[in-house]
């Protein structure tokens, strides 16, 4: 008896040897052949990669991905499934995406043999695509219901597209995702149209209720579309129209101008019982609201500073006013004073250079010296943005578009439309 329970353990240690022998245990191994390391390329192109992988028993899958340099993917995955245990590739992998910025990327390798996976990694350099102004795109106002759509591109004269039905709120633009957005006030839908089909992608409908509007405002800010409701919420829409952001507004409050960073989404708010405003803190996470001020003037703008600071111009009593919020302090205060008169219009050229339009004029602001400068003096401009890749300023003023070389503050050229404009918005090659 004794004998045969020792031959049934033996059997079982014999069993366990083997099963531990055949467990596999050994990553597959993987020479990258080409990119060479710290091989540069330029968007768009083809990297033709070649490697060797191989594997003691078998290769279930082998992926190639183009990852950021925090190995995180940024194009679509080629897979491979191989015949062998041992294979040599040759794939070419497109680098289609021009809105890929300069820098090092690597090209990433994953294989498999269906229990071990192994990684490796290539480093190549990326030259993106120079940023080029495509198209500027134009509303102009024939009367209280009828809206003509322009759009012209740098060399050429602008051309009607077609006619929007309904008032005005404001409009914006994503050249991300070649979307140019307009939206009505009491009886005008928000539309976002497809660059350059001029074709409507989404919509959100207006619900009127006269004489209360239902839109406020539109901005685009980090790949979302942010709305202001009359009826007191926010909404964030992706390029496809779906909902990415909801918050509500606090109670017997509606959002008007909006602004949005990596982290917050900042909101002017009008306290529907009076004239009373609030400036509040939204998380972009969450919706709920952080922290919010009071305030007695009405924002025109809003413009992000550096990660802690905001700047905020408005209008106090028909004079304008530049604030810098700080965000870890929830309070604000004056950098500087502006000349007597109301702010029409900001375009920040960059976090320390504005162009303010005021009724007397255009001034530059330049915060790292506190200094405001005269722009083009005497100009009552409605509307003004800075374009970076020529460095011009456009402004808008009646039925009249100018263009100023920044630099310089020389004229460059007046184009002359029809009807008075009431927005213009650029859309370039790329984000």
């Amino acid at each position: 008896m004794k004998f045969k329970t020792a031959i049934a353990y033996l059997f079982i240690i014999i069993f366990c040897i083997s099963c531990k022998k055949s467990k596999d245990e050994n990553a597959p191994v993987i020479t990258i052949v080409k990119p060479y390391e710290n091989q540069q390329f330029s968007v768009p192109d083809t990297i033709t990669v070649e490697i060797s992988v191989e594997d003691e028993t078998t290769l279930t899958q082998v992926e190639i991905t183009l990852t950021d340099e925090n190995k995180v993917p940024v194009l679509a995955t080629t897979s491979i499934v191989p015949q062998n245990k041992k294979i040599n590739i040759t794939v070419p992998y497109s680098i289609d995406d021009i809105s890929l910025t300069s820098g090092s990327y690597y090209i990433h390798v994953r294989a498999s043999d269906g229990t071990n996976i192994h990684d490796s990694y290539r480093t190549i350099y990326l030259n993106e695509v120079p940023k080029e102004l495509k198209y500027i795109y134009i509303l102009t106002h024939e009367n209280s219901t009828t809206i003509h759509m322009l759009r012209k591109t740098p060399n050429e004269s602008p051309q009607q597209l077609f006619d929007i039905n309904g008032d005005f709120s404001s409009s914006s633009a994503s050249s991300k995702f070649q979307q140019f957005y307009t939206c009505g006030k009491i009886f005008g839908d928000l539309n976002a149209y497809s660059v350059p089909g001029n074709t409507v992608a989404w919509f959100v409908p207006v619900v009127s209720d006269p004489p209360s509007p239902y839109f406020n405002y539109i901005n685009y800010f980090n790949n979302i579309l942010y709305v202001s409701f009359y009826y007191g919420y926010i909404r964030g829409y992706k390029n496809d129209g779906s909902v990415a952001f909801a918050a509500n507004s606090p109670n017997g409050s509606y959002p008007i101008k909006l602004f949005a960073d990596k982290n917050y989404l900042f909101a002017e708010h009008l306290i529907q019982s009076g004239y009373s405003r609030i400036f509040g803190v939204y998380y972009l996470a969450t919706g709920a609201l952080k922290q919010w001020i009071d305030i007695d003037y009405n924002v025109v703008d809003i413009f992000e500073k550096d990660d802690d600071n905001i700047f905020i111009f408005a209008n106090k009593n028909g004079q304008g006013i530049i604030r810098l919020y700080t965000i870890s302090e929830n309070g604000t205060w004056e950098p500087h004073t502006l000349p007597a008169g109301k702010i029409n219009s900001v375009s920040q050229v960059d976090e320390n250079n504005y162009i303010i339009a005021i009724e007397s004029g255009l001034y530059k602001y330049q915060y790292n010296n506190n200094s405001l400068t005269d722009y083009v003096p005497g100009s009552n401009v409605a509307s003004v943005k800075y374009e970076p890749t020529t460095s011009e300023i456009y402004t808008a003023s009646g039925n009249e578009l100018k263009i100023y070389d920044y630099n310089s503050h020389s004229f460059i050229n007046t184009i002359t439309f029809a009807d008075s404009i009431l927005d213009f918005q650029f859309i370039y090659n790329r984000e």
